[in-house]
């Protein structure tokens, strides 16, 4: 994983295990098209990838995704704004390959929810088959044991940070 992204990280944290953080902090990882492209990008790295077992979606900072960018401080931005479905384009061409791409995936995918997660950032929270929320300003917990759930609790199943009876995906979890 030789790639090199502006505004994500993706790298391999575990022999098996990919991380992909969404890394515009001061955004709240707000996306913009730029963003968007880059997860495709990291999203299709991981499919290909056959050494790869689990992709952990993250934010960096003290948010998960606060949606779209709404400021305009993405160059792509202006330009679809001139277009005569400007904000439907914008999304279409932005979050919505996001979904696409982890549509196509047939490998677990977790989210592990630092924070706020807003709009298109709700959505790819929820596309994730397991959902791993913090319950306050602390770090996720440590890529192999997201990991290890993951294999273990195949997709869209149970529990595993209480004492069970949880069946759904949504975890919240002393961090």
């Amino acid at each position: 994983m030789a790639e090199t992204y502006s505004q994500i990280k993706f790298e391999r944290v575990e022999p098996q295990i990919a991380r992909l953080t969404l890394a515009r902090p001061k955004q709240m990882n707000a996306y913009t098209t730029l963003l968007c492209e880059e997860m495709v990008a990291a999203i299709e790295t991981y499919l290909r990838d056959d050494a790869l077992r689990v992709l952990i979606i993250t934010g960096e900072g003290r948010g998960f995704c606060a949606g779209g960018d709404v400021s305009g401080a993405d160059d792509a931005h202006d330009a679809l704004m001139k277009s005569q479905l400007s904000h439907a384009r914008e999304m279409r061409d932005g979050m919505h390959r996001v979904i696409q791409a982890l549509h196509r995936v047939d490998k677990p995918v977790i989210a592990m929810i630092n924070g706020p997660a807003v709009a298109g950032g709700l959505a790819l929270a929820l596309w994730a088959q397991t959902r791993l929320v913090a319950q306050g300003p602390k770090k996720p917990p440590p890529p192999a044991s997201a990991a290890a759930m993951a294999l273990t609790k195949r997709r869209r199943s149970g529990s595993v940070c209480g004492a069970g009876g949880v069946s759904s995906s949504v975890m919240g979890c002393l961090l």
